[in-house]
């Protein structure tokens, strides 16, 4: 009689997911921005659809591949939207805000997300889409004069091979020319930090990557010596000279002595050794330009006086009462840590609080940084 009565209630369970569409979805409320109302539209239901799934997309990997699917969210194919309706649409600023109301299948949408994460052709696609054209520069910082030379051979296939794999992500590297110009104005062929930042400033970098390594070698037996070189990649805003994040990688080698012994077993060491730091740096790098894992965007007042930084202030503290840190200020700069806002709110409210207040500033977005500064 027990088995019977269980039986009965499985049956009517089975009965009762099926006949409901809506057990495994979800109805909510989305929205999203873009320069056509298109996009918004797209935007706004890919939006939906990590809330409906219950999708925590905090790397920015899975959410530019679930873009990928957009026009199939859109158009319907791929079942993950069962229905939408537009409840609002406006532009502003030139740009167009859209919201809907969608209902969600989590089931298919947690399938999908699934599969992407499991598709590495979608990662490549996911790389060259989203990063093509945005500016790294790649500059070897020789600090000292008993360091490699750029023009070695070890130090030329680290180069090399790190900017090869920064384009085959679809990043645009560049500087050689305009650090090659530089070096031949100074006697000795070193730049220091301050010129080098400035130089990737100039050239509008988004990311500087210094490459920075250290070698040596010891006799190990009769004709052979072992090499070890260190490796450092350091990020860089070039914007705000702002220290981003550092890959470190030591690698070693058996060579025979010789007077090419140190450039051919660092060359050997780059290769293989280097394409694992190089690995490590472009990760770091679309972390940090896909603001992936930030909590606060970073908001820099360049080239600004006194005044219009007490102003900036007081519209973010007062008129916004947004909860604010200042870990720098000086008479002409001021940064500013603005906790639990995105990077599109921030942007968006900020610049309309300071039209407001009549003050004209010159705006652009590095990464998850906004940088204000005088025209």
């Amino acid at each position: 009689m027990l088995n019977k009565m269980i039986y009965i209630k499985i049956f009517l369970l089975f009965l009762f997911l099926g006949f409901n569409p809506h057990v495994f979805a979800a109805t909510v409320e989305a929205s999203g921005m873009g320069d056509t109302k298109s996009i918004a539209l797209t935007d706004a239901l890919r939006n939906a659809v990590s809330q409906g799934a219950g999708l925590k997309l905090t790397s920015m990997t899975a959410v530019k591949n679930f873009e990928l699917e957009a026009d199939k969210i859109v158009s319907g194919t791929s079942g993950i939207v069962r229905t939408y309706k537009v409840i609002r649409s406006k532009r502003e600023e030139g740009l167009y805000n859209i919201t809907v109301r969608a209902v969600v299948d989590k089931i298919q949408a947690q399938k999908t997300f699934r599969q992407f994460m499991e598709d590495t052709n979608t990662q490549k696609i996911f790389q060259k889409q989203t990063f093509e054209n945005r500016r790294v520069a790649v500059v070897y910082n020789q600090d000292r004069m008993d360091n490699l030379t750029e023009d070695s051979k070890g130090i030329q296939t680290l180069l090399t091979q790190l900017r090869d794999q920064l384009a085959s992500k679809g990043f645009r590297v560049f500087m050689q020319k305009q650090l090659r110009a530089l070096r031949n104005r100074d006697n000795s062929g070193i730049l220091d930090k301050k010129t080098i930042i400035n130089a990737a400033r100039d050239a509008g970098a988004e990311v500087l990557v210094m490459v920075q390594l250290e070698a040596g070698k010891r006799q190990v037996s009769d004709g052979y010596i072992n090499i070890w070189a260190d490796m450092t990649f350091e990020m860089i805003e070039p914007a705000t000279a702002a220290f981003i994040a550092s890959v470190n990688q030591r690698g070693k080698t058996i060579s025979n002595a010789g007077s090419y012994a140190i450039d051919d077993g660092i060359a050997r060491i780059a290769v293989k050794y280097g394409k694992v730091a190089g690995d490590k740096l472009i990760q770091k790098i679309v972390e940090y330009l896909s603001g992936a894992s930030q909590k606060s965007v970073t908001v820099v007042f360049r080239n600004v006086d006194d005044e219009i930084q007490d102003e900036a202030l007081d519209i973010l503290e007062g008129d916004l009462s947004w909860e604010v840190n200042v870990p720098m200020q000086t008479g002409t700069m001021m940064e500013v840590e603005i906790f639990e806002k995105d990077l599109r709110t921030v942007r968006r409210k900020l610049s309309r609080a300071l039209r407001k207040k009549g003050i004209r500033l010159k705006r652009s977005i590095v990464g998850h940084r906004i940088i204000y500064e005088s025209k």
